[in-house]
């Protein structure tokens, strides 16, 4: 399965930041979603500065949705319009072995 990285950004009480000192990549001026947004901002409301990756599954309109909040240590996987396992597998096969906290978007 191959991913297209499509926003790296920091995200903010859930709020996905576009400011230009927060994002670090941005896909063609790509902006997420109004669901996968308004996910962020329902499930993330208490990540105060979270560092936040959109993956797209490459010809698809599938997604994959990775929080990390520094403070807890904690990372949130998920994927849009797909099964969480999938994602779980890729990205520890990314990353190596780590807790994850998983929701669903």
């Amino acid at each position: 399965m191959a991913l297209t990285l499509l926003l790296k950004t920091r995200l903010h009480r859930g709020e996905i930041s576009y400011q230009k000192e927060d994002v670090e990549q941005r896909h063609e001026g790509w902006t997420a979603p109004e669901y996968i947004a308004s996910d962020l901002m329902k499930k993330c409301h208490s990540t105060v500065d979270g560092d936040l990756q959109i993956y797209q599954e490459n010809g698809t309109k599938n997604y994959h949705v990775v929080v990390n909040d520094p403070k807890t240590g904690n990372k949130i996987v998920n994927m849009v319009k797909g099964a969480l396992d999938t994602v779980s597998d890729w990205y520890s096969a990314q990353t190596g072995p780590n807790n994850f906290l998983h929701s669903t978007f």
